[in-house]
């Protein structure tokens, strides 16, 4: 009898620690706040990497790059993360599954078919309703993975608490503002301001920003606190945080931008590029004194566009010319405003469906640079 209470004992015991895998109270955060945390958080991303393969999920992640937030849990209690490229959501979208208990589900729709991927033996070839109910895809399935895979080792080895003790340490300590780097979570705009020639030093280290650079600041952050956690991104390619001075930052309100119209010294040349921001991207060319912009921005399913629309310069900012050509998709409501380093854009709320919006701070995208090879024979 002792022997079967210890035997009870111990699987209630491995039950418990099945349960616990994924905190349900972090899933729940990411799915109302955060989903693209689930692709940050050492325990899931690690599950995953193991469950797709680093190549894989690399692709699977680039696929999902503007996120919604997450369904309601299922009945279950599993969260489905669903996302796409904006403006590609008929192209390229995931689906991304996971239990508190540690069971993942992933599907992954690209070049017209879904690959399927999970650890739960019980829907190996069965996906659950919500990756069904996303795959409205005309699309054919391979399923990945398969009865004989022995996740449940694999992971264990790969992802145990003694080797993810250093990520996990870090990954809590950004959740908790303790650790200022580019992990953290960034949003709200804010403008460095300096003396002509003055250094607005970041608090550790030589790095320094001037005078009409444009910072992001973590989200959440303390506003008694002397210092602030911000991002600073020259561009696409191009990540720096620290904590910087928050005597050296203001707000972006309509006083600020309103007065970025007497900036002399923008030159029109620095508006030309593609600007990217979270669920958006504008492509900026010249034309004449004129500016020619057009791109997307997405919510879900829904998109709002711009087409060849002209806008007229003054200073640093750009509003809509009154006069724009016929076949121009234009929106009359967005102001951009063009600072050293990023654009901030603003609309009324009335440039495409539901939710859709080209608020934001947008970064100059670079081509990444080409790897070096070796020289053609």
């Amino acid at each position: 009898m002792k022997r079967l209470a210890l035997l009870f004992c111990l699987l209630c015991l491995e039950t418990a620690s099945a349960a616990a895998l994924f905190s349900a109270a972090a899933l729940k955060k990411y799915a109302t706040d955060d989903p693209k945390a689930i692709f940050v958080d050492p325990k899931i991303s690690c599950h995953l990497t193991v469950l797709l393969g680093a190549k894989e999920l690399a692709g699977l992640k680039e696929n999902m790059q503007s996120q919604e937030m997450a369904t309601l849990p299922a009945a279950d209690g599993a969260y489905f993360f669903p996302g796409s490229v904006r403006g590609l959501g008929n192209d390229v979208a995931g689906i991304v599954g996971v239990h508190p208990d540690g069971r993942l589900w992933v599907g992954h729709f690209q070049n017209k078919r879904i690959d399927y991927f999970t650890n739960d033996k019980a829907s190996y070839r069965k996906p659950p309703k919500a990756i069904l109910d996303w795959a409205e895809f005309n699309a054919t399935w391979k399923y990945r993975s398969a009865a004989t895979d022995n996740f449940a080792d694999k992971m264990g080895k790969t992802c145990s608490e003694e080797k993810l003790a250093a990520a996990i340490k870090s990954f809590e300590a950004r959740n908790k503002g303790e650790l200022c780097d580019t992990g953290r979570t960034f949003s709200e705009p804010a403008l460095v301001t300096a003396k002509a020639g003055e250094k607005v030093s970041f608090r550790q280290g030589k790095a320094y920003l001037v005078d009409g650079d444009l910072v992001q600041l973590s989200s959440p952050n303390d506003p008694k606190q002397p210092y602030v956690c911000a991002l600073y991104r020259a561009d696409s390619q191009s990540k720096k945080a620290g904590e910087l001075a928050r005597n050296n930052l203001v707000a972006l309100d309509e006083k600020v931008l309103a007065s970025r119209a007497k900036i002399s010294s923008a030159e029109l040349p620095a508006w030309v590029g593609t600007w990217d921001a979270a669920d958006a991207q504008l492509v900026i060319k010249l034309e004449g004194p004129q500016l020619t912009v057009s791109g997307a921005a997405t919510a879900g399913a829904n998109v709002g566009e711009v087409t060849g629309q002209l806008f007229d310069v003054t200073g640093a900012t750009a509003v809509p010319a009154k006069t724009q050509p016929k076949d121009a998709l234009a929106c009359d409501g967005l102001k951009l405003y063009r600072f050293n380093n990023a654009l901030y854009v603003s609309e009324n709320g009335q440039c495409g469906g539901v939710g859709v919006t080209f608020d934001g701070t947008y970064i100059k995208a670079r081509p990444a640079p080409k790897k070096s090879g070796p020289p053609a024979k």
